[in-house]
């Protein structure tokens, strides 16, 4: 009995215009959020990439130092972007992508991790 009804109810939604109309303005608009996401995720890669190029020639062209006097001088990592974040960013915007990392010094990301573990 009911799927007789739930048969009905879509056979006339499907053959409702309106309900054509809409399904098609959900596709352009899920389209076009998926090529604005895809180029969003292509420019802030390319950012990313172009930024750790630079942290990695500062590090190697830093100068003859002592390791340890070389680990003060720090650098950037880098969070990799996933594939999802074509259609969601998550958190990144609020607790950012990049973290700097020198000796003796606890960043955020690992205090954050110690509080876990506890």
């Amino acid at each position: 009995m009911i799927s007789t009804v739930a048969r009905k109810e879509m056979k006339e939604m499907i053959r409702d215009g309106r309900f054509r109309w809409a399904g098609g303005i959900v596709l352009a608009l899920l389209a076009g959020s998926l090529a604005l996401g895809w180029q969003h995720y292509r420019e802030v890669n390319a950012q990313h990439e172009l930024a750790r190029r630079a942290t990695r020639e500062q590090w190697l062209h830093q100068g003859v130092k002592n390791p340890h006097s070389a680990a003060h001088y720090g650098v950037y990592a880098f969070k990799p972007k996933m594939p999802l974040s074509l259609v969601d960013q998550g958190v990144d915007p609020w607790v950012g992508v990049t973290a700097f990392l020198e000796a003796h010094k606890r960043t955020s990301s690992s205090t954050a991790q110690r509080r876990i573990r506890r």
